[in-house]
């Protein structure tokens, strides 16, 4: 199988590229960036690691006042659609904030803390490291020093943010489908 994930899910298929033995023909992430040693959480992430920080901004951007900024405008900056946005407030609720605020602090004081070490030389299968350099909160020299310790290969994705796939599919689609021509004709 071709193992994509994008955010957290690319975290989560890093992680099980590096520590299972589940064979994968290929495997690509976008935030590889998070695995480099002296990766430090964005500001959001930091406050969603801190109690009762994290309770409160998740509350506010519940708060349905037309003053409150929601979910989905603190998502917008890195590329979220408006429609999108609006979905993601729709379903915002508690339960989903306290799932944000355990996923968040499940990764203190970072991901490679816990995992990367354990990933720290070529990975049994090709890898793409995708980097959106538009994404506000992107480190795009961490993802190629990332991707040069696992032997993956990188690609800039010009001007695209966190939400790529939604601004750009056929670009998107285009980088996959390169990077898989490739590892079928190695």
């Amino acid at each position: 199988m071709d193992l994509v994930g994008h955010d957290w899910g690319a975290h989560l298929a890093m992680r099980v590229v590096s520590a299972y033995d589940v064979p994968v023909r290929s495997w690509v992430s976008d935030v590889a960036h998070g695995w480099h040693p002296g990766y430090r959480w964005h500001e959001a992430a930091v406050l969603f690691q801190q109690s009762p920080q994290g309770e409160e901004l998740l509350a506010s951007l519940r708060a349905d006042s037309p003053d409150s900024p929601s979910f989905g405008d603190f998502l917008r900056p890195r590329g979220m659609s408006a429609e999108l946005a609006t979905e993601v407030d729709a379903v915002h609720d508690e339960v989903m904030s306290a799932a944000v605020l355990a996923l968040y602090r499940s990764a203190r004081p970072r991901l490679h803390a816990d995992w990367g070490r354990e990933f720290g030389g070529p990975a049994p299968a090709p890898g793409l490291v995708l980097v959106p350099t538009g994404d506000p909160m992107a480190q795009p020299a961490l993802d190629h020093e990332v991707a040069a310790r696992l032997g993956a290969r990188t690609e800039e994705l010009d001007g695209l943010t966190h939400y790529w796939m939604l601004q750009d599919p056929d670009r998107g689609a285009e980088a996959l489908e390169r990077f898989w021509a490739a590892c079928a004709s190695a």
